[in-house]
């Protein structure tokens, strides 16, 4: 939605001032974010990546909680949804899919986890 894109605009910019960083550029699509910015020295970018990630994903949840339900059930109803467990999940992928316009995988991995197993940590 144009205010979650926002949000996240501002949470971004917000996030990377604190990590000594300047913004020059963030752009928000329907799935990822484009970010130009200077990066302190000091800091990793792999370490920025993961602030990020983490903090705009619990914000973006906290905030937007009833629409990212609507979201999930529609998608439920659509067929679209593959759950990884019965456990009760904490973190959801959405992912584009050849035969459907999106494929959202749920998980009982927090977000943090699914990045690290991602790099093979």
């Amino acid at each position: 939605s144009p205010q979650m894109a926002e949000f996240l605009k501002e949470d971004i910019t917000r996030l990377i001032r604190l990590l000594e960083g300047d913004v020059l550029e963030v752009n928000t699509d329907l799935d990822h974010v484009h970010i130009l910015a200077e990066l302190s020295p000091k800091k990793s970018i792999q370490d920025v990546i993961g602030v990020l990630k983490g903090c705009t994903a619990r914000n973006v949840k906290t905030k937007f909680q009833e629409e990212l339900k609507e979201f999930l059930e529609k998608a439920e109803r659509e067929g679209v949804v593959v759950s990884v467990t019965e456990d009760i999940p904490k973190s959801f992928l959405v992912c584009d899919h050849p035969y459907h316009r999106q494929i959202v995988y749920i998980s009982q991995l927090n977000t943090q986890t699914l990045q690290k197993r991602s790099r093979g940590e």
